[in-house]
């Protein structure tokens, strides 16, 4: 059985070519991504919007820590980062792609079976980065993972 942990975070509206938030694990233990879902706090229409890998190593940065879902079990190592000193550059690798709607609350849920976990390897090198790669700057928008560590 392997350990959840949940997270939640608001971002910031993403200007066009630019990252919302980045998931990391930290460099302690690999995150397995079981769901990852996100939601417009704004009546803002953003398309393009892209779940992937960034082609460079983002830097510094506060990290939002997962809380396990077992009080029990030890902290989170991975989790949302929202501001960098090295800020995620464009995916090379893109997963996901979705557009948000104009409408408060619009959003997306993308979930991924116990066997084929979206995976954020152990550094950041392989971070996985919400990404507004439309034509115009993106919503504020609710951000929340569950993973396994």
């Amino acid at each position: 059985m392997i350990v959840g942990y949940e997270v939640a975070v608001a971002t910031v509206a993403a200007s066009n070519g630019a990252a919302y938030a980045e998931f990391e694990a930290n460099g302690t233990r690999r995150c397995y991504i079981r769901e990852w879902g996100v939601f417009s706090t704004a009546a803002t229409a953003a398309n393009k919007t892209q779940i992937g890998r960034p082609a460079n190593t983002p830097t510094g940065g506060t990290l939002s820590a997962g809380n396990p879902q077992d009080p029990s079990n030890a902290a989170g190592t991975g989790g949302f980062t929202t501001t960098w000193s090295t800020a995620p550059t464009t995916p090379t690798v893109v997963f996901k792609q979705f557009d948000f709607n104009n409408v408060i609350g619009s959003g997306v849920v993308f979930t991924w079976p116990s066997d084929g976990e979206l995976i954020a390897g152990p550094t950041r090198a392989n971070s996985i980065v919400l990404w507004n790669s439309g034509t115009a700057a993106g919503p504020v928008c609710d951000l929340y993972a569950v993973w396994g560590e």
